[in-house]
């Protein structure tokens, strides 16, 4: 090895060491899911970029493998990198395809540019699997108010965990002295169990590459010996009346017999009296004892604003007792009101309800019309029949706005892939929005290394963005009563990538070829011909006509994007075969002379010599 090559050598590995801290990738990680794909975009300036070699690199606990190497000879993918890699080779990004989790790990990219020195960089490819099968497991036994304790749990039949959020009636849930929520978010602990805890409960499980929820419908059921107000005042008139009947029986007796010798009328009189009351108060107690017996389907009723409700309840009407008194009594944050009551006597609306209301006579169910937000809240009834024991129901009513005038709002700038970024937000014009929901193509969109869904997934950012993030993109805004989809197409310019010449590579003297150019970009690109070094024309095919061998060699499509300001070409050699001579002469063409050429030349010559000998012949007889 000469001194010169030597001192080259070392000084390329010197100066390539001494840039090894400079990172041209992003501090990651990166985050992919098992099955799709990842990009390790480099932070490199497309349209300052030249390298003549890309080498990426994979290191995982075990060892170091060479992933694709790039060259202007054409892309060398690593063993077990073959149709899962491919190369930008104006920055230097990686896509790698078709992730299994032995992709997880280290990744090092080495540019090398056409002189100055190497450029370095690092990351590291975190992998997960999809969560899927998202469930929510609780207490099977009935709950009693201050009594019963209720355990949740929240698990999944598949996918990589990394965080467990809990909420209730959309809200997030917090800890409290009867609410416990373990340290891995994996279950809550709610003792005891409270009227309060009524409603449903939402466990999200989420992992950086998607997320999935599950629901569970929490029921408490008021406490079985409680008493109504109304039982209690009862049960207190009656037992005052009966001990006023009784302490009385005595003395009608007294007054009855001082005449008569005897009481019997007073006695019927006031055993018919006591009947009434011991009947009366049997009737209060066994209302009051039931109260836990809910005749009302445990899932809360959604109405919308505007709209009407009916209260089912589970009584069936083929075999429902007569009930003499029906009430209905509604309570919010503030009071609790009187719905309505009914009885054969007829209906009593509570203030507010009139015209709104209406109940069936046989099961006791509830028709709300003209609903309003101040209509949501608990409702109870309360069925008493005509002998044997009362029955109640308590559930929830949720009132919601219909949703309308959803609306994406996206950049205005035009986007270049690789270097913008793109942020897209959801929102309505009108309604109560619980949820949304992202698509992109119809398929439901998730989190990525490069795509982030807000924690409320009212928007979602891209950075940085890529040609493969061209598309309609639709959100849905959902609540229990309606929903309402909005749409946008994201336009990112990337490109050309991909520029390929289709034509014939060898063509018969005085023939006719036609080449045809193709590149991958958006905008489509614009095309110019070079052949053997020179510009011919523009456009995306052309055609030579009576082939020579002069049109043999290179001819070079250059593919541009205006957009984005970069350009990438292909080159397609042509051979003419047959015909006269062996090929494209090196000299100057202007030299070449035709067989006619030479013949005219040879004959010019003949006639101009014998010419000048005739002439020389007159004029030595003229003189001599």
């Amino acid at each position: 090895m000469s001194e010169n090559t030597f001192l080259s050598t070392l000084l390329m590995l010197l100066t390539a060491g001494c840039c090894a801290g400079q990172n041209v990738l992003p501090p990651g990680p990166v985050n992919g899911a098992v099955g799709g794909s990842v990009t390790f975009n480099t932070t490199i300036n497309p349209s300052t970029a030249t390298f003549i070699v890309i080498t990426w690199t994979f290191r995982n606990a075990s060892a170091s493998i060479n992933v694709i190497t790039s060259t202007p000879g054409g892309e060398v993918p690593g063993r077990g990198y073959e149709g899962r890699v491919g190369v930008n080779n104006i920055t230097g990004s990686l896509e790698l395809r078709q992730l299994t989790v032995g992709d997880a790990g280290e990744y090092t990219v080495v540019l090398t540019p056409n002189g100055g020195t190497a450029l370095n960089g690092q990351t590291t490819l975190k992998l997960y699997e999809i969560i899927s099968g998202a469930t929510i497991t609780g207490p099977t036994a009935p709950l009693i108010a201050g009594n019963s304790s209720a355990n949740l749990s929240c698990q999944a039949t598949a996918g990589t965990i990394t965080s467990r959020q809990w909420l209730k009636g959309g809200r997030p849930l917090s800890p409290s002295n009867r609410i416990t929520i373990s340290g891995d978010n994996s279950s809550v602990s709610i003792d005891p169990v409270e009227g309060s805890d009524n409603g449903q409960y939402q466990c999200k499980l989420t992992n950086p590459v998607s997320i999935d929820m599950a629901t569970y419908t929490l029921i408490v059921n008021s406490t079985g010996s409680s008493l109504s107000g109304g039982a209690t005042a009862g049960i207190v008139f009656g037992t005052l009346v009966g001990v006023g009947l009784l302490s009385g029986r005595g003395l009608f007796c007294l007054i009855e017999s001082k005449y008569t010798g005897k009481c019997i009328m007073f006695t019927k009189t006031v055993n018919m009296l006591e009947d009434t009351v011991f009947t009366a108060a049997l009737i209060l107690l066994t209302t009051g004892c039931c109260a836990g017996q809910n005749v009302l389907p445990p899932e809360p009723v959604n109405g919308a604003v505007g709209g009407n409700v009916t209260f089912n309840t589970t009584i069936d009407p083929s075999t429902a007792p007569q009930f003499i008194v029906i009430t209905w009594t509604f309570r919010n944050d503030s009071a609790s009101v009187t719905v309505i009551t009914s009885s054969p006597g007829g209906e009593v609306p509570g203030p507010g309800y009139e015209d709104r209301i209406s109940v069936n006579r046989i099961t006791g169910s509830l028709e709300l019309r003209q609903l309003t937000l101040g209509d949501a809240g608990r409702y109870t009834v309360q069925l008493t029949p005509n002998g044997g024991t009362a029955q109640n129901g308590q559930t929830t009513l949720g009132v919601y706005e219909i949703i309308s005038g959803a609306t994406i709002t996206g950049p205005t700038a035009p986007l270049i892939a690789g270097i913008s970024s793109a942020n897209l937000s959801c929102q309505a014009t009108a309604g109560t929005i619980t949820s949304r929901e992202w698509l992109k193509d119809g398929q439901p969109l998730s989190p990525s290394n490069r795509t982030t869904i807000s924690g409320d997934n009212s928007s979602v950012s891209i950075d940085p963005v890529e040609g493969s993030d061209n598309g309609e993109y639709q959100c849905t805004l959902i609540n229990p009563v309606s929903a309402d989809t909005a749409s946008y197409n994201l336009t990112v310019n990337y490109g050309p990538v991909n520029v390929a010449i289709q034509g014939e590579e060898t063509a018969e003297f005085n023939s006719t070829v036609v080449f045809k150019c193709t590149a991958t970009s958006v905008p489509p690109a614009m095309f110019s011909w070079w052949v053997n070094g020179t510009e011919k024309q523009k456009g995306a095919s052309i055609t030579i006509q009576r082939l020579t061998h002069s049109d043999s060699g290179s001819y070079t499509c250059m593919a541009s994007n205006d957009v984005t300001g970069l350009k990438a070409s292909a080159v397609h050699y042509l051979t003419v075969t047959g015909g006269q001579g062996p090929g494209p002469d090196t000299t100057d063409p202007g030299s070449s002379l035709s067989g006619g050429a030479i013949a005219g030349i040879v004959i010019g010559t003949l006639l101009g010599v014998g010419a000048l000998g005739v002439g020389g012949f007159f004029v030595w007889k003229k003189f001599f």
